[in-house]
């Protein structure tokens, strides 16, 4: 038969981050720094920056601890509830049932935020669910390296129908 995982939920870190419902949420994990981006029913954006450490670094299995490194609100990101979220390193898209498609920087030097950079209105409604990919020209292989330094990406949409978005990611 198959091994049966023993999973036991445990509270690590609880912050309120939107009025009302959170719908989607992306996480960027760059060394011990965890970045969530969030979007809600009260139409905004939240990035909320944690640090964490092992309790014991020498065994994984010991729980991780968290502290609160920044938080981040964008109130009117979008006109109406924001229903999905995708993250690729610092570049972050989302969308809402206002069909727009948002393209956001998180920047971190100084203070930790989101800087908006574009929009364009989708032809799809009812978006709900966002796949940010880098382009790169490395033959088909998928290289990390190259998509770090890759200045273009695909963002495809999917609600009722789906579309595939190219951006400059400058």
């Amino acid at each position: 038969g198959h091994g049966q995982m023993n999973i036991s939920p445990l509270p690590l870190f609880e912050f309120e981050a939107h009025r009302g419902g959170a719908n989607c949420l992306a996480v960027v994990v760059e060394g011990t720094t965890l970045s969530v981006v969030s979007g809600g029913d009260d139409q905004s954006l939240h990035l909320l920056c944690l640090s964490f450490k092992w309790e014991d670094e020498e065994n994984m299995r010991k729980r991780p601890t968290f502290s609160l490194r920044s938080s981040f609100t964008v109130p009117s990101a979008h006109a109406s509830a924001v229903r999905a979220v995708s993250a690729e390193g610092d570049l972050i898209v989302t969308s809402g049932y206002d069909q727009r498609i948002a393209v956001w920087k998180r920047r971190s030097e100084g203070e930790d935020k989101l800087v908006f950079k574009a929009s364009i209105f989708g032809e799809v409604p009812d978006v709900s669910a966002l796949v940010c990919s880098s382009l790169s020209c490395s033959g088909g292989e998928h290289r990390k390296d190259v998509a770090e330094e890759s200045n273009h990406a695909a963002v495809m949409a999917v609600g009722f129908g789906a579309e595939v978005v190219y951006i400059d990611k400058q």
